[in-house]
């Protein structure tokens, strides 16, 4: 679990300085962006797993 949060931190943290000028969407888009993490982490580990090194862009 501490790999994933390690190799996102910086995404999360690019998320909240966009979000903090749009106050507005600054729940959507971070429940958003939470949500696609979570589904990532734990709907698809095996892509992980097996791919090892291969960045999902």
């Amino acid at each position: 679990m501490l790999f994933f949060l390690l190799r996102y931190r910086q995404l999360i943290i690019n998320v909240l300085k966009k979000s903090i000028r749009n106050k507005k969407y600054f729940k959507k888009y971070l429940v958003y962006k939470i949500n696609l993490f979570i589904f990532a982490v734990y709907f698809k580990p095996y892509k992980l797993y097996h791919h090892g090194t291969t960045t999902r862009r």
